[in-house]
C-alpha cells in the first residue's frame, strides 16, 4: 500500500516513517517537501495511492538547481486532487487553521474522504492523533 506525505519538516517525517513502520509495516511511504514534485509524482502514481497526508505551509522559496524555487503549499496538491477521478482518503495535517479548513472543505465538496489533524505537543501528535486517523482511513478503504 502506497502512502504519499507532503511535509517539509524532517523530524515529523522521521516520526511518521517510524510509527508507520511499527503499526502498518506493509505501507510504502513516499515523502515530498514541496507541492510541484508531489503533484508530478501523483500524476504518474495516482492509481496506486492508498492515502495522502498533506501539510499546508512548506517554507520559503529556496534555491534549486541554481534557480529560485517555490515549494508551493498543500493547497496546490488539493487543487490537483479535486480534478482527479480516482478517490482515496486524505489527511490534512497543518497548524494553519484557515488553510486546513479550506483544504478539507474543498476536498469534501468534491466527495473526497478527508480528515483534519492539527499538530501539537511537539511530535506527540504524530502517534497520538495522526497515526490513528491514518490507520482508520486505510482500514475503512480496505487498504489497511
Amino acid at each position: 500500500m502506497l502512502v504519499a506525505i507532503l511535509d517539509d519538516e524532517p523530524t515529523r517525517r522521521a516520526e511518521m516513517q517510524s510509527c508507520m513502520n511499527r503499526t502498518v509495516p506493509g505501507a510504502l511511504l513516499e515523502f515530498f517537501d514541496n507541492a510541484p514534485d508531489m503533484i508530478a509524482w501523483l500524476a504518474r502514481h495516482i492509481d496506486d495511492v492508498a492515502l495522502v497526508s498533506l501539510a499546508h505551509d512548506l517554507g520559503p522559496n529556496r534555491l534549486r538547481d541554481g534557480m529560485l524555487f517555490d515549494p508551493g503549499s498543500g493547497r496546490d496538491v488539493t487543487d490537483f486532487l479535486v480534478e482527479m477521478d480516482r478517490r482515496f482518503p486524505v489527511v490534512v495535517h497543518t497548524q494553519n487553521g484557515p488553510a486546513g479548513r479550506t483544504m478539507v472543505a474543498m476536498l469534501e465538496r468534491y466527495d473526497w474522504r478527508c480528515v483534519r489533524v492539527e499538530p501539537d505537543d511537539d511530535l506527540g501528535w504524530v502517534t497520538g492523533k495522526w497515526l490513528p486517523r491514518v490507520a482508520e482511513l486505510l482500514d475503512e478503504s480496505g487498504a489497511g
